[in-house]
């Protein structure tokens, strides 16, 4: 992904809310998607996205999050 143009398709509320958690870490948009793709192993990256944001803003609420699947 280091080189490549990549394309995301998700909702604008997810896009809004990466937008969020990388200004509080201090990252680009483009910084925090290489660093989502590189650290969750999944084949789409749009859902790998979604999960990284929810499983931000459980942590911020004091909830941990399940890695157990449904």
């Amino acid at each position: 992904m280091a080189d490549r143009s990549v394309s995301i398709t998700t909702e604008r509320e997810f896009l809004a809310a990466l937008d969020e958690i990388a200004a509080n870490l201090g990252q680009s948009r483009a910084a925090l998607v290489r660093s989502i793709g590189e650290n969750h192993h999944m084949a789409n990256l749009s859902a790998a996205i979604r999960i990284s944001v929810i499983e931000y803003y459980m942590n911020a609420c004091g909830v941990t999050p399940s890695k157990e699947q449904a």
